[in-house]
């Protein structure tokens, strides 16, 4: 995936394949390769998270928004493999998911960082940058 023709060798296979994710057919696609996957080697994958919370994160970003991400890694997996934002947050009440980049004090905003919050928020997933200060939580406490 970090060479430049990666999706344009594998460009139509890729292309169905997002149509069906866009169309909302991504859960069966999860399903079908979770379990056959696990545990593999795999550049940009981790298996930190269960197919249950795959199947939850992808359900509320939707099929648009799912696609749109699994274009930009397969086209620019060198250039976009980093920025991705710190935190994904979900609401099991409201089925909501929320991208959150969390910055310190000094940190700025990389310019991959920027170009994902621009894709995320173009394809109507919700991020946030959190900014988080010094300070005594103490300053903090409700009385």
């Amino acid at each position: 995936m970090g060479n430049e023709s990666f999706y344009f060798s594998r460009q139509t296979l890729i292309e169905e394949r997002l149509k069906e994710i866009a169309g909302g057919e991504f859960a069966d696609i999860i399903l079908a390769n979770y379990d056959f996957g696990y545990g593999a080697e795999c550049v940009g994958v981790s298996w930190d998270i269960t197919c249950d919370q795959l199947l939850i994160v992808a359900k509320y970003i939707g099929g648009y928004g799912l696609a749109a991400i699994c274009k930009v890694l397969a086209r620019e997996y060198r250039s976009k493999s980093s920025g991705f934002p710190d935190l994904c947050l979900w609401n099991s009440v409201t089925e909501k998911v929320m991208f959150v980049e969390v910055k310190g004090p000094k940190d700025k905003l990389s310019d991959s960082q920027r170009d994902w919050i621009d894709i995320l928020i173009s394809n109507g997933i919700s991020v946030e940058v959190c900014l988080v200060r010094e300070g005594d939580a103490r300053d903090h406490e409700e009385p």
